[in-house]
């Protein structure tokens, strides 16, 4: 015989707790997280109670945040954001605010043709925690695709070569084109390319130094559009005063989101490279450090003891590459010099 579980929620003592924190603090606003039903005490019935005692709520997605909009006016932030650019505008379209922490995302806010300049967005940074946010020194960010550099190649490629239709569709991410010839023979181009086509960009192995004999970059590529990972690996040379300490270091993206993101090189937040974003000075320290990538660190030291001229004169070996296949993707690199006494071998491979 089960014997009959009650809970007794009690308002009073929510009631309770909430006025202690508002004299605790009173200068600031009040957003209860009522994520998970209310943390199973009853959404509605929660929020029911508080709406005239805070200034809105949060949940975590954005199912919660539509459901919670049917009994509630107040104002509502959806904190993981939305999922896709129909979930963006249903966000929208309903008054619910959201957070925006990924470079995903943010493509689905620039496709957004009408916003009031009022309507509140919030941005999340990772402060440490590596789960949602744009990492503190993102500014390096700004060097992708849309910068005004690859913009100006994509243009004159299409004009000078045959329209490719991954560099067409390359230009619907970036959103311009160069205000040229160039750029006029590329829109024309792009006007007549199938709207469902999806980026369907190919596995490649690039061969580093002079001769072409130093090493190199791996990136493989499973998938197609949105839906496409990949993974790089990185064993070429040095790069001089470029250079990280960083022999088989690697990177992973999934659905237009950095995973397993690269420190990289740190610049001041939100101020494009080519326009005052100069390095901080932890740039020449830690940024460049063997233990800031995702490599194997020997001893707690950097590789090649941290000294550039002594990393300028070896480099990572190319051992197997093979990315035809659609359900196998492989690559392998080697680091014999930079680490004495030690040889290193990392293999990655993608498995549908």
């Amino acid at each position: 015989m089960n014997r009959p579980t009650i809970v007794e929620i009690d308002l009073k003592s929510l009631d309770f707790n909430l006025k202690k924190l508002k004299n605790k603090i009173n200068f600031s606003k009040f957003f209860p997280v009522v994520k998970a039903d209310a943390y199973g005490h009853g959404v509605k019935e929660i929020s029911q109670f508080l709406k005239n005692k805070v200034d809105g709520f949060c949940v975590a997605t954005s199912e919660e945040a539509l459901n919670l909009r049917m009994f509630s006016k107040k104002p509502i932030l959806d904190l993981e954001g939305p999922y896709d650019l129909e979930d963006m505008k249903s966000l929208i379209e309903n008054d619910i605010q959201f957070v925006i922490h990924s470079e995903r995302q943010l493509s689905f806010f620039q496709k957004i043709k009408k916003l009031d300049t009022r309507y509140p967005i919030w941005l999340k940074f990772d402060s440490g925690m590596n789960r949602l946010g744009f990492p503190i020194n993102d500014a390096s960010k700004t060097m992708d695709i849309r910068a005004p550099g690859m913009v100006f190649g994509n243009s004159i490629i299409n004009h000078r070569y045959e329209n490719d239709q991954n560099l067409l569709k390359l230009c619907e991410i970036q959103g311009n084109v160069l205000l040229n010839e160039s750029g006029y023979i590329t829109s024309k181009a792009y006007s007549k390319l199938d709207s469902n086509y999806k980026l369907s960009l190919k596995s490649i192995e690039y061969s580093d130094g002079k001769d072409g004999n130093q090493g190199g970059l791996g990136i493989l590529r499973m998938g197609q559009g949105d839906e496409q990972s990949v993974l790089i690996m990185k064993y070429g040379v040095h790069g001089m005063g470029h250079g990280h300490f960083d022999k088989l270091h690697f990177i992973y993206f999934d659905q237009n989101k950095e995973i397993i993101n690269d420190y990289g090189f740190s610049r001041w937040v939100n101020v494009e490279p080519k326009f005052g974003g100069r390095y901080l000075p932890e740039n020449d320290s830690y940024a460049k450090s063997t233990v800031a990538h995702n490599t194997v660190v020997v001893n707690m030291i950097n590789q090649n003891q941290g000294n550039r001229k002594k990393a300028d004169t070896v480099h990572g070996l190319r051992h197997y590459f093979y990315g035809e296949d659609e359900k196998v993707k492989i690559m392998s690199a080697k680091s014999y010099e930079h680490y004495p006494n030690v040889k290193m071998q990392r293999t990655m491979l993608f498995i549908d």
